[in-house]
């Protein structure tokens, strides 16, 4: 899936439950993992483990099977819950629809979805191009893509000056990161109000932390790397691979998950 835009992503639902009493209940019911719920995968938009009972869950589901399960056992429970969107590949598919009605648009929109190409292709038009902006690679990724970092100062060579750095799309899925680190940059070059932070600091901004797994589909979370433990199992969620605190969350060993940190630190 990794240059087709036409590709589907998902037929699923995502289901909104709002966890008011039951809330024990409600995690026993999905105890068999974080990720499993009667046997079938299931992918939470949001922290899944109950700590506030006051929280809604989110989560996605891409089985008709598992909807009717999960649906007569939290009635059964009285648990209230919600369908939020009830196509995801459907609302995808029309964003793309009203994106292209856009696509000749000069101005770059920071409010909208953009693909990996339009965001570099941005980063070459004149807006970028100052006497205190400089772009570099900080290395590639594990399938080769350039990781950009922008550099803003107005004296890029006073190496006395402290570093701001702000990365994002270290989870690729979690598109709106990316445009506010594009909104910052255009804010710190064009915005006059900003003259006193670029004297004072250098920022180093990275819009795209994990270019691969930006283009491999609009859902994929971890990096794409092969997991030493399973050849078909792509991909170490890169938020959860460093050295510190290392597999101290719930995350899960099997590396088909999203939220798997890998078997190394730093892999």
């Amino acid at each position: 899936m990794d240059d087709s835009d036409d590709e589907e992503i998902y037929r699923a639902r995502i289901i909104f439950l709002l966890i008011v009493l039951f809330v024990t209940i409600a995690a026993v019911i999905l105890s068999e993992s974080p990720v499993h719920y009667r046997g079938h995968k299931i992918d939470y938009w949001n922290e899944p483990y109950f700590k506030d009972p006051s929280e809604p869950v989110l989560i996605q589901i891409s089985s008709t099977e598992v909807e009717t399960l999960l649906r007569e056992e939290l009635t059964q429970l009285n648990i209230n819950f919600t369908v939020c969107i009830e196509d995801l590949q459907k609302a995808i598919e029309e964003e793309r629809v009203e994106h292209q009605k856009h696509s000749n648009e000069t101005e770059f929109n920071f409010s909208r979805y953009h693909t990996y190409d339009e965001i570099f292709d941005y980063l070459k038009t004149d807006v970028i191009k100052s006497n205190f902006v400089n772009i570099d690679s900080i290395g590639e990724s594990f399938e080769g893509r350039k990781i950009p970092v922008i550099r803003i100062s107005s004296d890029l060579k006073d190496e006395s000056k402290p570093i701001i750095i702000i990365d994002s799309l270290i989870h690729s899925k979690e598109w709106v990161t990316g445009a506010t680190t594009l909104f910052i940059m255009n804010q710190l070059i064009a915005n006059e109000s900003m003259r006193y932070l670029i004297d004072n600091f250098e920022f180093n901004l990275i819009p795209v932390f994990n270019p691969d797994g930006w283009r491999t589909d609009r859902l994929w979370r971890k990096s794409r790397s092969f997991s030493i433990t399973s050849f078909l199992c792509r991909g170490v969620d890169l938020n959860r691979n460093f050295e510190i605190n290392f597999g101290s969350d719930s995350t899960e060993e099997l590396g088909k998950f999203s939220i798997h940190p890998k078997n190394t630190i730093n892999s």
